[in-house]
């Protein structure tokens, strides 16, 4: 991939990209695999922000069921066979226990029933996978199996296990770089150590944007009929440069901090929802085996950070380490243990100072509806296991905008080029924080 940002800014596009996250990559495939021209900047390194935040897991919406919320589950379903079909060699099958008994919502006769509607809801889940990778009927395990896989769990009261499959992304680094590397076999331009620093506008048009080389700071304009901003947790500062916006305007990402650990592995073989009781709070906390380590989390926090820049501190590591140990004692987790600590962002509801909302599903702000600007689109993800469809339906939007003809989006069922096996924990992600 050749870095020259002059030459790209020699063109003109019908999509400015701006953001290389998962979002941005997905959306910059999309719409060069339909036919427009693309352009992509990413003011770090592609992928390595929030997007390298993440438990690894493609989930079927298992978790909707509570609220009723069947669409909800059908999307989640469909977006995790996708990647099951599109990038077999990254994915794979990934079986969850969650231990029966206690609160109401773990009954064993609920869970039962959760896993058969699941099964009947999912019943297409296996189609276009390949067969080594199709998912298995969940089924309610006894207390002695579930002890099998969780020997020592601090809870006289667990009546079982429940057991259901998901998936899990090997590499989720290796899947983004596969899908920019096919972006680019179908046209689109891409640079990263770019940042955005204003926009080329015409009135309450947007045109383009100009871009800046944080490696030799040199600035040039980019002309596009439509930017699409994929910043995540950087949107409303990028969204600031725009002339014309509103004074008050909604802000689009109210952040909250995401933390996930990575350490020895604690439980083999099976991905583990282990219910925590600790400080006042009773939650469920997520430990999946990758590679040799577990990944484990997530704990989130508002942030009320101007910019985002956060680091993890060494009391809120020991308030990790601390939960886990308590709400799995084998585990005796020390900071030894901890390989990385992977921290991200996720966007959030308003709300009270001390309590985390998260924003559910992923939006598609119109900023031509929002703020009477057109030209610009803001992309807010929330999952990996989504991200391919939001990036479909902003490039629907966008074919809208630009008049084109309705081109079906194609990524639900196009192979990503095989890759190499996901490289050892010490060299997939540079810039976490490492223990």
């Amino acid at each position: 991939m050749k870095r020259d940002l002059a030459d790209i800014a020699a063109q003109t596009y019908d999509l400015l990209v701006i953001g290389g996250g998962i979002y941005g990559v997905c959306v910059a495939w999309d719409a060069a695999q339909r036919g427009l021209r693309v352009a992509m900047v990413e003011r770090g390194e592609f992928g390595a922000a929030t997007s390298a935040n993440s438990l690894k897991t493609l989930h079927g919406g298992l978790r909707y069921l509570q609220e009723a919320n069947l669409p909800r589950m059908r999307l989640m379903i469909r977006e995790r066979r996708a990647w099951l079909r599109i990038a077999p060699d990254l994915t794979r099958p990934l079986p969850f226990l969650l231990p029966t008994g206690g609160k109401l919502s773990r009954h064993r006769l609920l869970l039962t029933a959760a896993l058969l509607i699941n099964d009947l809801v999912s019943w297409d889940r296996n189609r276009g996978v390949r067969p080594e990778w199709h998912l298995p009927h969940g089924r309610i395990l006894s207390r002695a199996d579930c002890f099998a896989h969780l020997p020592g769990l601090p809870d006289s009261r667990v009546s079982g296990g429940a057991l259901w499959y998901d998936a899990q992304i090997l590499d989720t680094e290796k899947l983004l770089r596969a899908i920019l590397q096919a972006a680019i076999t179908h046209g689109a331009r891409a640079v990263n150590q770019t940042a955005v620093t204003g926009f080329i506008q015409q009135g309450r048009r947007v045109q383009g944007a100009i871009i800046t080389d944080r490696l030799n700071g040199q600035s040039h304009e980019v002309q596009a009929s439509l930017v699409v901003n994929c910043a995540g947790a950087w949107s409303d500062g990028l969204l600031a440069l725009v002339d014309g916006r509103s004074a008050t305007p909604t802000p689009t990402f109210h952040l909250s901090t995401a933390i996930n650990l990575v350490t020895r592995q604690i439980v083999p073989n099976v991905a583990v929802g282990l219910p925590s009781r600790w400080q006042g709070r009773a939650r469920i906390l997520f430990t999946a085996p990758w590679q040799d380590c577990s990944l484990i989390g997530t704990w989130h926090a508002p942030y009320t950070g101007t910019t985002p820049a956060y680091q993890v501190d060494e009391a809120t590591l020991d308030a990790c380490l601390a939960e886990v140990n308590a709400a799995y004692p084998p585990a005796q987790l020390t900071r030894a243990d901890v390989r990385q600590v992977h921290a991200g962002y996720l966007p959030m509801q308003p709300g009270p100072a001390d309590a985390v909302r998260l924003v559910r599903e992923s939006v598609i702000y119109d900023h031509a509806r929002t703020d009477q600007l057109d030209g610009l689109i803001s992309v807010i993800g929330v999952k990996y296991t989504t991200a391919r469809h939001t990036a479909e339906r902003a490039v629907d939007l966008a074919l809208r905008k630009l008049g084109r003809t309705a081109v079906p989006c194609q990524t639900a069922h196009t192979p990503i080029a095989h890759v190499s096996p996901a490289r050892p924990i010490d060299e997939e992600y540079p810039d976490a924080i490492t223990y």
